[in-house]
């Protein structure tokens, strides 16, 4: 499986299974999932920021606006 692929399938297994938190508070802050898909297909964050941004533009899914997310 090509990485484009696993990145956008494991995307929207994390929108899918966020689909609640969504419907709750009526968005997503992207930073919630962009660290658990980076470290697990070992990309960088902003190649998985963007796909979820993506991804979630085709769901309608509102999101915090892009900016640096800061280190804890």
């Amino acid at each position: 499986m090509d990485a484009e692929r696993e990145l956008r399938e494991a995307v929207n297994r994390m929108l899918d299974s966020l689909d609640p938190v969504v419907q709750t508070y009526g968005g997503l802050d992207p930073f919630v999932i962009v660290d658990l898909i980076a470290e697990e297909l070992d990309l960088p964050h902003e190649t998985v920021e963007a796909a979820i941004r993506e991804e979630a533009s085709k769901r309608s899914i509102p999101l915090l606006p892009a900016g640096p997310q800061t280190q804890h």
